[in-house]
This record gives structure tokens, sequence and C-alpha cells, in this order.
């Protein structure tokens, strides 16, 4: 009888387990897609007013993310924190070239960002 007990007990943990592990993973794949938001959003910003291009990307992850919306549309610490990075200087060697993509991917990989996306875990963890 105990190792039965043993054996369900061992079952129940095991599914709890992987339970958990599904939501986390979840969860960390829909971080990843306001962090690409905030890349797509800062290279708009950096862009705007700037280059005249003919064919201007309207990539926006709202379409197929799970999360609230409100992390990214409308959040004005979200908007400011991108506004504050497209104000960066970013000169290159050469005048005539642009750093547009490469100050994006410095945003993506910064410190700054990194911090809004625990804020965000944070909060879903918390709702959940």
């Amino acid at each position: 009888m105990k190792i039965l007990f043993k054996f369900w007990f061992v079952v129940l943990f095991g599914c709890i387990c992987y339970s958990q592990q599904n939501k986390d993973k979840k969860l960390e794949g829909e971080l990843l897609k306001v962090k690409n938001q905030a890349f797509c959003d800062c290279y708009n910003e950096v862009l705007s007013g700037k280059e005249s291009i003919r064919y201007k990307d309207g990539s926006s992850y709202i379409q197929i993310i799970d999360l609230k919306g409100e992390y990214i549309f409308g959040n004005k610490k979200y908007t400011e924190m991108i506004k504050k990075w497209a104000k960066k200087e970013y000169n290159s060697y050469d005048p005539s070239q642009n750093l547009y993509l490469m100050k994006c991917l410095d945003f993506y990989n910064s410190p700054v960002l990194i911090k809004f996306i625990d804020s965000v875990r944070q909060k879903e963890i918390t709702i959940k």
C-alpha cells in the first residue's frame, strides 16, 4: 500500500512540475514577444522623421501576443524608455552611414529593457 501511495505521489508531483514548466515556457515566450516589439518600436522611433523610406514596415507583435497590451501600448514608462533610447547619439566614422539598427539592437540587449521585461514578468507571476 505504501508503494502504491508513493507511486501516485510521484506521478502527481511530476504532473504539477510539468504543468508549471509549461506555464513558465509560455510566459518566457510571451516576454520575448514584448522584447521583440520593443526593438520594432525603437526602430520605428529612430526612423520617424529622419529618413524618407519607400517601404515602411508595420510589424507589431500585438497581433500574436497573449499578454495584456497595456504592457506595450499606452504604457507611458515603455514609451518614454524607447524615446529616451532613440535620442542617444550613435555616430559612424562615415557620416553618410546611419547606425539605426545598431542603436536598436543595443537597446534590445540593454539593462534598461531587461529591467522592464523583468517588471512585466513579476506582474504576470503575481497575477497567476
